[in-house]
């Protein structure tokens, strides 16, 4: 027993979860995900989004890495801080599709946003929880102006961690910590196809936990589901960036979370209030399509 102890746990594997009147019109998007967000109906291929996207609002990357250099980032891509390896690139690309899906230029939904590298995650996609947690502990201050950051106020920030592994409660504490403080996070809800409530950081409630839909909007054969879940988003078959300046063709929960993640930011663009409340914002502009 121990004062300054709350509780023992194993260091567990993480891995990626991979399986208006000022509006602009992007016709023929390269991802149906886009027009998918961007409508209350399935099969369109046109994107509406406001001039602002995003701009003004920081997003956290907590994965393998962005490839900074790609230019459908038009330079808004920043590296934040490595705590897996010596190499401050992404090896996996991973991180580079998320972020894609999040604020890229022709991909993404937040065009204007600024998007942070946090590299937890190594060239095969998986990392340590305790690394994990440093690197949403690092964003979590960053974001809230403690370590000098991008974003001037945690309402301004969102994060993203298309991740997660067994239950565990040091993972929980630490996305709900990053709640309290005033920041959205959007969470991948696993790709088990077994109740995500056993998962993490996916099982902590304040975090907007997302499963994976299907273009016409069943859900993916491969996502977790239950009543942790708060919303459903395009997972299979999502375009996205590739490392080096290319393209590539996801499935999985990893790719659903961006989607939400970059919504978040768009709102936030817009003026909308930032935080975890904002996912009950998306959940009331959500269609109810999929049973959990």
């Amino acid at each position: 027993n121990h004062d300054d102890v709350d509780y023992i746990e194993p260091d567990f594997v993480v891995r990626t979860s991979t399986n208006g009147t000022n509006l602009t019109r992007q016709e023929n998007v390269p991802s149906w995900g886009l027009a998918r967000v961007g409508s209350k109906k399935a099969g369109g291929t046109t994107y509406y989004y406001d001039s602002s996207a995003g701009k003004g609002v920081t997003a956290y990357i907590i994965d393998t890495g962005i490839d900074i250099n790609h230019e459908d980032f038009g330079g808004r891509a920043k590296w934040g801080k490595n705590f897996v390896d010596k190499m401050d690139e992404d090896c996996n690309g991973h991180g580079t599709h998320v972020a894609g899906t999040v604020g890229g230029t022709k991909y993404g939904l937040a065009k204007g946003v600024t998007l942070v590298a946090v590299k937890v995650l190594d060239c095969d996609g998986s990392g340590s929880n305790s690394g994990v947690i440093e690197g949403m502990e690092w964003a979590m201050r960053e974001a809230s102006g403690g370590g000098n950051g991008t974003a001037k106020a945690a309402g301004k920030a969102v994060m993203n961690m298309s991740l997660g592994g067994p239950r565990s409660q040091a993972s929980n504490d630490a996305a709900k910590a990053i709640s309290d403080a005033g920041i959205f996070m959007a969470v991948a809800a696993g790709n088990e196809n077994m109740d995500a409530q056993h998962s993490s950081p996916a099982s902590e409630p304040s975090v907007c936990t997302v499963a994976a839909s299907t273009e016409d909007d069943g859900k993916a054969e491969f996502s977790n589901y239950g009543a942790v879940v708060d919303v459903y988003a395009p997972g299979k078959d999502i375009t996205s960036l590739k490392p080096g300046g290319s393209t590539d063709t996801l499935s999985g929960t990893s790719m659903a979370s961006p989607h939400v993640c970059g919504l978040g930011a768009y709102l936030i663009g817009l003026g909308k209030q930032g935080g975890p409340g904002l996912c009950d914002t998306i959940k009331e502009m959500a269609n109810e399509a999929i049973q959990r």
